[in-house]
């Protein structure tokens, strides 16, 4: 059965997220006010500027939970490969680029704008003792073992499918402008916009003694999950289909859905530039993403339709 949605506004006072502890606690001691604001500093929109294998700040939308982990565990990462997206004009030539054949969503009658997303492959280098004062001041357990330190934790994502229906807002830029302006709000132009993604799930080998299930954990909740919602996600997602998953800013609400018989979330946003609601969902090794401007009692149906 479907759970009711959950009303981000009507938390009692006190339940109070768990990032905001990470960050007291944190400037208790100066390495932990060190690493800190190294994290958290991240995790904001900088002047853009040139980037080779640095990290570069989530921006948009909404925040890739591989991103968030990658920012708890090392310092910096290596893009080993990066490969570009390539418009396709019809389903036969993404299914032939990507790899499989899209499932895309029979409700939509309009022809869509397929486009194959390049596959990418990133390294990191686990930095032990700043992930240990990450974990123990996140009120988790933080005795790794020495091997920990130095362990290269490499990141495999596959080619996937996006699919554009209707009047979609054009992409946002990295001018220095537009991060300052930020994009516009939507339009009723854009209402009947969706975009559906579908990625084979990551693959991903962590060192042992790494508990991957605390930094989702930390990462869900620092893209703006309560801890409940957390423990929720996590109950439907395993750690490499989470790495996959993207959270949308400002949520306004959120609750598990059923997609042909897989737990979806369906999540919504209260900002106005960007998707009204983000559905997520897994089955048979794929991961998909439906993302639309319109009203988020459309979602499900949607998904439902996508086969």
């Amino acid at each position: 059965m479907p759970e009711g949605p959950v009303p981000r506004l009507k938390r009692p006072a006190w339940v109070v997220p768990s990032v905001v502890v990470i960050v007291a606690a944190l400037l208790l001691t100066h390495p932990g006010r060190a690493v800190a604001h190294r994290f958290f500093s991240s995790l904001r929109i900088e002047t853009p500027k040139t980037v080779t294998a640095g990290f570069t700040a989530p921006s948009g939308s909404s925040r890739r939970v591989e991103d968030l982990v990658a920012r708890m565990v090392a310092d910096s990462l290596s893009v080993l490969q990066e490969e570009p997206d390539r418009p396709v004009p019809g389903l036969q030539e993404a299914a032939q680029t990507a790899g499989f054949t899209p499932l895309l969503p029979s409700a939509r009658t309009d022809a869509p704008t397929l486009t194959v997303t390049g596959a990418s492959k990133v390294s990191m280098t686990v930095q032990r003792s700043q992930l240990t004062t990450i974990l123990a001041e996140a009120g988790a357990p933080a005795d790794l073992p020495p091997s920990v330190d130095g362990a290269v934790i490499t990141v495999t994502t596959p080619r996937g499918v996006r699919a554009q229906y209707g009047h979609c807002p054009a992409p946002p830029d990295t001018t220095l402008r537009s991060q300052l302006v930020g994009r516009r709000p939507e339009t009723s132009r854009d209402r009947d916009c969706l975009i559906v993604t579908e990625t084979p799930t990551p693959t991903v080998e962590p060192p042992p003694g790494l508990d991957t299930g605390e930094l989702v954990r930390i990462a869900l909740e620092v893209s703006g999950l309560s801890p409940d919602e957390a423990r929720q996600f996590q109950s439907a997602f395993d750690f490499r289909t989470s790495l996959g998953l993207a959270v949308p800013r400002f949520m306004r609400s959120f609750k598990r859905v059923d997609v042909h018989g897989a737990t979806g979330m369906l999540m919504t946003s209260g900002w106005r530039r960007g998707p009204r609601y983000v559905l997520v969902w897994a089955s048979k090794g794929m991961v998909y993403s439906l993302s639309g401007y319109g009203d988020s009692a459309d979602a499900v149906p949607l998904a439902v339709s996508v086969g």
